[in-house]
C-alpha cells in the first residue's frame, strides 16, 4: 500500500486504480482510500477522479481496437476471426464493466445522497441549536442589562446612603461636642452644688452647735430659776403665792425636759 499525498490527484488516484485492476479489484472510493491510505479529502472529488480513470481506460481500449481493425486486410482469416472473437469478448467485458461501474456509481450516488441528507439533518439540528442558543443569549443579555441597571441603582442608592451617613456623622460629632460641653458644665455645677452642700452641712453643724450651746445655757438658766424659786421664803399662809411658784417651777421643768430640743 502506497501513501504519497494527503489529498487526491490524478497522480495518485490513477496508479491506485491501475494497481487495483491488476489485482482483479474494482476501483471504488473505499478501495482507493484503502490502497492509498488517505483518510481525508472529499469523496466527491475522489469519485470524479475514478470516473476520469474509467473514461481514460475505455478510450485507451477503443484506440487499441481501432488500431487492430486497420490491420485486418493484411492478416490471415484465422487471426482475424480470433481477433474478432477476442474483440467481442473485450466489448462484452467492457459492457459488464460499464454496468458494474454504473451500479457502483448509483451506489456511490445513493451513499452521497444519504450523506447529504445526514448533513442536512445535522445542519438543521445545528440551526435549531443555534436558534436556542440565540434565544438563550438574548435572555441572558436581558438579564445582564437588568443586572447592570440594578447595579447602577444600587450604586446611586449607596451614594445617597453615604451622603446621609456623612450628614449623620457630622451631626453626631456636633452632638458629641455639645454633650461634652454640657457634661463639663454639669460636672462644674455638680461640683459647685457639692461645695454648697458641704458648706451647708458645715453651717448646719455650726448652727446645731450654737443651738445646743443656747439650749444648754437655757437649761442652766432654768435650773437656776427653779432653784431660786425653791429658795424663796414665802409664808405658808400665802397659799396662792406658793401655788404660783409651784406652777412656774413645773413649767420651767417641762421646758427643760422638752423632746423638741436640738440633738
Amino acid at each position: 500500500m502506497s501513501r504519497t499525498s494527503k489529498i487526491f490527484f490524478k497522480s495518485n488516484v490513477f496508479p491506485a486504480c491501475d494497481a487495483l485492476m491488476a489485482q482483479g479489484i474494482r476501483p471504488t472510493v473505499g478501495a482507493v482510500r484503502h490502497h492509498t491510505g488517505i483518510s481525508n479529502g472529499s469523496n466527491s472529488t475522489l469519485q470524479g477522479l475514478i470516473n476520469d480513470w474509467y473514461q481514460d481506460a475505455r478510450s485507451h481500449e477503443v484506440a487499441k481496437l481501432n488500431e487492430g481493425l486497420s490491420l485486418e486486410s493484411d492478416l490471415p482469416v484465422e487471426i482475424i476471426e480470433l481477433t474478432r472473437t477476442f474483440y467481442n469478448s473485450i466489448i462484452e467485458r467492457a459492457r459488464r464493466s460499464v454496468d458494474e461501474y454504473k451500479s457502483v456509481l448509483a451506489s456511490d450516488r445513493e451513499w452521497v445522497h444519504s450523506q447529504l441528507r445526514e448533513m442536512a439533518e445535522v445542519r438543521e439540528q445545528h440551526e435549531r441549536s443555534i436558534d436556542r442558543f440565540e434565544e438563550r443569549i438574548e435572555k441572558l443579555e436581558g438579564q445582564l442589562r437588568y443586572a447592570r441597571d440594578e447595579v447602577t441603582r444600587l450604586e446611586h442608592l449607596s451614594q445617597d446612603r453615604h451622603a446621609e451617613i456623612r450628614v449623620l456623622t457630622e451631626q453626631l460629632t456636633a452632638l458629641q461636642h455639645t454633650s461634652q460641653i454640657e457634661i463639663h458644665t454639669l460636672r462644674q455645677r455638680n461640683q459647685q452644688l457639692e461645695e454648697t452642700a458641704t458648706m451647708a452641712k458645715s453651717n448646719q453643724r455650726m448652727t446645731e452647735q450654737h443651738l445646743n450651746a443656747e439650749v444648754r445655757l437655757i437649761r442652766h438658766t432654768v435650773d437656776d430659776a427653779v432653784k431660786a424659786l425653791s429658795e424663796i421664803n414665802i409664808p405658808e399662809s400665802d397659799e396662792e403665792t406658793h401655788a404660783k411658784i409651784e406652777r412656774c417651777a413645773s413649767l420651767l421643768k417641762r421646758v427643760n425636759t422638752s423632746p423638741d430640743q436640738p440633738a
